[in-house]
């Protein structure tokens, strides 16, 4: 209580601070806070001098907006004390943040969240579950242990009638209002249709054949690229290439067309598709669509909506590409057709007008393409960022590779058996994605009252007798995998630690949460589990695997000197400043 009074007389010796005793609009500032009564001594305010004293708080003297402010900020500290004294979550460990955290509300954080949840870990009190009390919403269960989050992931969120807890209603909304309704904006049966449908089109036994052949001529042009840059002896940011490779493999596979068989006017180029979707994406900074009713409005999104607009039309326009070329088969066989062929024939995502298609399919599309080419690029880039900054795993790598693949990685027989065999790489991946995961947090919510590692979860609380606030359930993905109590030395970076993990280079991906969670030495939840599995796993993998074994075959790389590997959280964790690499070509030095 006593921290609210002093919080309104600093307010106002800030406030009269900045004001001239001398200005004309002095008693319009006095009469705003005191009404009619204004401030008497204007000269004991400014400058402050050891005589100043501030006039007696009067609540009937006050202004009725300040009024109403103080009353406010009073009635959230009586409710919040009242309320976790009572509350069923009061026997979890309580974290020590900040009582007035609404801009965590408002505007999403960037780096600092990363700090907190990593540093959630390395208190042996918050290793398991800690609560994080908001202001508006009251607290937040956050679960740092790996095994819970499995459970939650794997059982709790099936997403069918009988899970408990489901992804965060508010995280929903602000993706739908930004990318359209889709798979990854949706629950419940709206998702378990789209579910049904596009799991099939990414098992491994698919994608796989029709796309490794595309993503190794793809390989082989960005050695060529590299080469240019090695041979100049020019540092190149990895980062941008990379975004470029897993672009045209998703485009690929979704349209089985990509680089210059599509049409980019409608952006300008193909290099702006990059600086298109962060546009879009920057949509979760904005504060007005958090907002009910109002985020809804085309005002709402007026930053972030010409750039979405722009991508439908390019997806359109793909779409129409691809469809009026019904013989455009992905593999040698001609068997397998592009995703959107598969799609299009779906009663859900067919279309009405002939020739033209559907809302539907084009934002399920426009999903998966962020989706499926921004988070591997990223990942490819800070394993390669690691890779250059620590020689004995580069090392360790340049030998695997060469041992495997005999030094013609492209042109081997029995490639996928191969790839698979490279346990050293796919340690790096694990550690690459361990450090830097895509996703910070998962959120969630309870749907029904249920008990975890011990202690009941509350359902949530009707406010203004309508308004249900389901409990928050946030997944720190991003703590869990720093945890000690899993990973001794969690800022070091280890590949070995991996080494006795079993893992599938590829796996199934579960459509309807019947396969039970895989029992592994190390936690691995970048991909998360069971039927939220990522869709994308079998067709990241493939690609990160062929572009570091590709790269390290031909280069040594390192980091260009006077730079850094920093990151940014913006929806998905990528490089801050880019990844900058020189390169050494290891044919000019045979």
């Amino acid at each position: 209580m006593l921290s609210l009074l002093l919080f309104w007389q600093v307010s106002h010796v800030l406030i009269y601070s900045r004001i001239s005793c001398t200005s004309p609009s002095i008693g319009m500032y006095g009469k705003f806070f005191y009404g009619s009564h204004g401030f008497s001594d204007f000269h004991t305010i400014l400058p402050l001098s050891n005589s100043y004293s501030m006039p007696p708080i009067n609540i009937l003297q006050m202004h009725p907006i300040a009024t109403a402010i103080f009353i406010f900020a009073l009635a959230l500290w009586i409710r919040r004390t009242v309320k976790w004294r009572f509350h069923p979550l009061r026997k979890f460990p309580l974290a020590s943040e900040p009582f007035l955290r609404v801009i965590d509300m408002i505007i999403p954080p960037k780096d600092c969240p990363r700090k907190r949840l990593v540093q959630y870990v390395q208190n042996p009190a918050y290793q398991s579950l800690v609560v994080v009390y908001e202001t508006l919403t009251g607290p937040n269960l956050v679960v740092n242990d790996a095994d819970l989050i499995k459970e939650i992931v794997a059982k709790r969120q099936a997403n069918y009638n009988s899970n408990t807890v489901q992804r965060g209603s508010l995280r929903i909304r602000i993706g739908r209002i930004i990318m359209g309704r889709g798979i990854l904006t949706t629950t419940n049966q709206d998702w378990k249709w789209r579910r049904e449908a596009i799991v099939p089109l990414f098992q491994p036994r698919r994608v796989i054949p029709a796309l490794l052949p595309y993503v190794i001529e793809r390989a082989n042009n960005l050695i060529d690229e590299l080469s240019a840059y090695a041979k100049l002896r020019q540092a190149v940011d990895i980062d941008v290439l990379l975004v470029d490779f897993t672009f045209d493999v998703i485009c690929k596979y979704l349209f089985g067309l990509a680089g210059d068989e599509l049409d980019y006017t409608m952006i300008g180029n193909r290099r702006k598709i990059k600086n298109e979707f962060q546009t879009m994406m920057s949509g979760n900074q904005v504060v007005w669509i958090r907002l009910p009713y109002i985020g809804n409005t085309k005002w709402a999104s007026r930053s972030f909506r010409p750039a979405r607009e722009r991508l439908e039309s390019f997806v359109r326009q793909s779409i129409r590409r691809s469809l009026a070329r019904p013989d455009l088969y992905l593999d040698q066989a001609r068997s397998i057709l592009p995703v959107v062929h598969e799609l299009a024939r779906h009663s859900n995502y067919s279309s009405i007008t002939p020739g033209e298609p559907s809302q539907e399919l084009v934002t399920e599309l426009l999903g998966i393409i962020f989706a499926g080419h921004d988070t591997t690029s990223h990942t490819a880039a800070f394993a390669f960022g690691e890779i250059a900054k620590n020689p004995e795993v580069q090392a360790g790598l340049f030998e695997e590779v060469a041992r495997v693949f005999g030094g013609q990685p492209g042109e081997s027989e029995g490639i996928v058996e191969k790839l698979a065999s490279l346990t050293y790489l796919s340690a790096v991946v694990k550690e690459t994605q361990r450090i830097y995961p895509a996703a910070n947090v998962i959120m969630t919510e309870a749907k029904v009252e249920q008990e975890l590692a011990g202690h009941y979860i509350p359902a949530g609380e009707i406010i203004l007798l309508l308004l249900l606030i389901c409990q928050a359930i946030h997944l720190n993905i991003r703590g869990a995998m720093m945890n000690p109590r899993h990973f001794p030395n969690p800022f070091i970076f280890d590949p070995n630690r991996w080494l006795t993990s079993s893992s599938e280079a590829f796996e199934e991906l579960d459509t309807y949460n019947t396969q039970a969670p895989s029992k592994k030495s190390l936690p691995e939840l970048v991909f998360s589990a069971g039927a939220h599995a990522c869709l994308g796993r079998n067709l990241a993998m493939l690609e990160i695997r062929v572009l570091l074994m590709f790269v390290i075959n031909r280069f040594d790389i390192a980091p260009k000197e006077g730079t850094k590997l920093d990151t940014v959280f913006k929806l998905t964790l990528l490089p801050k400043e880019g990844v900058w690499l020189t390169l050494k070509d290891r044919l000019q030095d045979k």
